[in-house]
């Protein structure tokens, strides 16, 4: 699991997967998620690069390991403050 700052085509990515490693979002929904940056976070200095898919949460194991579900969390900020999630 990590921050990888490295999208689905990038050479970090295909090392990964190259290793044996699998995403476990990419095995339950077919496809890594469209956007895990920005994460909505309203904060004085934050990035404001492009949206995109930066971050995953990679496997590897024999064929039994599978993940049932996967999803994001923190996507939305808490109502009185938008730094926090």
């Amino acid at each position: 699991m990590g921050d990888f700052n490295a999208d689905p085509t990038s050479e970090p990515y295909r090392l990964f997967i190259e290793a044996g490693f699998k995403s476990a979002h990419k095995e339950v929904h077919g496809s890594e998620p469209e956007t895990t940056f920005p994460t909505g976070l309203q904060a004085e200095f934050m990035d404001t690069d492009p949206a995109m898919c930066l971050d995953y949460i990679f496997y590897k194991g024999p064929p039994t390991l599978t993940p049932f579900t996967a999803y994001l969390m923190g996507t939305e900020c808490l109502e009185s403050d938008p730094t926090i999630y």
